[in-house]
């Protein structure tokens, strides 16, 4: 059977997306890779339609997931551009999204200042667009927090930042995912402004969501875990840090398919157990 440009657009993208979703991140890559290739012989109709951004943006968080992110920030930028070029001026949600996605594809590269460009950009779109309290914001703040932890002298304003991220996500029960990253991350901030008994409450209440909503194998537990022993490290509580540190090391290698970053939380684990 020979498929029209549109219906093979269709055919590529809804299978790239379903094994995005499923975490097959090779077969996505190169399903949406297709989708993207076929465009320019699709109709006008699919062109002006959500989809042609949605694959892009799909393709961009797949990169990002196999640890590309120069290539993930190409297809984000390629986003970019084509939104400013149908809306112009005028502030859209996906414009958004794709700034906080370029944001966090420079931040590992330290490319702090270019990164709280992008994400501050983000920020005033998607509480224009949307509200103050929309959970897209919540997920643009936790970026924020996370950049202001890496730069010295930003790290003071990551607790109030990924504080207000907290509350935004507390009270909705279909976010407890977002919490939890919310919550590590503020433990973090915590860690590092030298307050523990603030970042070990913060640390036990990821872990406790995340084995709500996942049990034993929570995706968090062992970021949890690890971040608790930092936590007990800090308060003198050296026997409990190592404890933590344990049970860190067991978790990430156990489980090393839902860790994006299992060497550093090991190498940190493995040095406060000494």
């Amino acid at each position: 059977m020979v498929y029209d440009a549109d219906t093979l657009f269709k055919l590529h993208y809804s299978s790239g997306s379903a094994y995005l979703n499923i975490a097959q991140r090779a077969k996505a890559r190169y399903a949406l890779e297709a989708s993207l290739e076929v465009l320019e012989r699709g109709s006008e109709e699919l062109n002006q339609s959500p989809q042609p951004h949605l694959a892009k943006l799909h393709l961009g968080v797949t990169y990002s997931h196999l640890g590309m992110l120069d290539e993930a920030k190409r297809h984000f930028q390629a986003l970019l551009e084509a939104l400013r070029s149908r809306y112009g001026d005028k502030s859209h949600y996906m414009m958004a999204v794709a700034l906080h996605r370029i944001g966090g594809c420079l931040t590992p590269h330290e490319e702090y200042t270019e990164s709280e460009k992008y994400l501050r950009q983000a920020l005033a779109i998607m509480e224009e667009v949307k509200d103050s309290k929309h959970p897209a914001v919540g997920n643009i703040l936790v970026s924020l927090g996370e950049l202001f932890i890496n730069v010295d002298d930003k790290t003071h304003e990551s607790v109030p930042i990924l504080s207000r991220a907290v509350s935004i996500f507390r009270p909705m029960k279909s976010y407890r995912r977002n919490l939890a990253t919310a919550l590590i991350t503020l433990g973090h901030a915590h860690c590092y402004s030298k307050q523990p008994r603030e970042a070990t409450a913060a640390f036990e209440e990821s872990l406790s969501i995340s084995r709500q909503l996942f049990g034993d194998i929570g995706v968090y537990s062992g970021l949890a875990f690890t971040g608790l022993s930092v936590s007990h490290h800090l308060l003198g509580h050296i026997r409990e840090s190592k404890k933590f540190s344990s049970k860190a090391i067991e978790f990430i290698n156990a489980y090393p398919d839902i860790h994006h970053n299992r060497g550093q939380y090991c190498h940190v684990a493995t040095i406060l157990m000494m």
